[in-house]
Formats: C-alpha cells, structure tokens, sequence
C-alpha cells in the first residue's frame, strides 16, 4: 500500500525525514485537527481483500493514547471550515460533522 498525492492535499508530512515515508496529505487547523490521506493498493494488496475482505489498521501511540480513525472507501468531502457560535459555544459549522 502506497500513500499517493491528491487534488486538495496542502502537506506532505515527514518529506525530509529518511526514516519515514513521505505522507501526502490534506491538514486541517481547526479544534479537530484532521488528517486525510489516500493509499493506493497494489494488485497483490487488492486481491488480498477481495478474497478477505479485511483490513489491519496498526497506529503508532508512543503511549499516549489513541485518537479516533476511520477508514473509507470512498474520497471524503475536503470543503473549507467554518466556525460561529451557538449559545455561546464555538461549533463547526460543516455539512459534513
């Protein structure tokens, strides 16, 4: 499996770090702090879950804990955020959260 670089991608994580590979990715600053990568299966890989129809998810925690995931099989929506306020609370406001 390969991350692979998309149309709304604005990062590249770990590009100059030799012991990592590069992760295209789209980064959000906001309060949730959202990653969005897409990887790419080789014909081998794709077989493998064709005939499983599993996948392993294995997240380094440095013992700190774990955040939410998800994975997809279809390309999220990637709009602007907006935030506002909702008694007095600041909220996102997303069609999509």
């Amino acid at each position: 499996m390969k991350a692979i670089e998309f149309n709304e991608m604005n990062a590249k994580i770990a590009e100059n770090q030799q012991e990592y590979e590069t992760l295209p990715a789209r980064i959000y600053n906001d309060g949730f702090g959202e990653v969005i990568s897409c990887w790419k299966l080789s014909d081998e890989e794709f077989e493998i879950i064709k005939k499983t129809k599993c996948i392993w998810l294995s997240v380094l925690t440095f013992n700190k804990g774990i955040a939410p995931v998800v994975l997809m099989v279809e390309k999220p929506e990637m709009e602007e955020r907006q935030f506002g306020f909702e008694n007095g609370n600041i909220v996102l406001k997303s069609k999509y959260l």
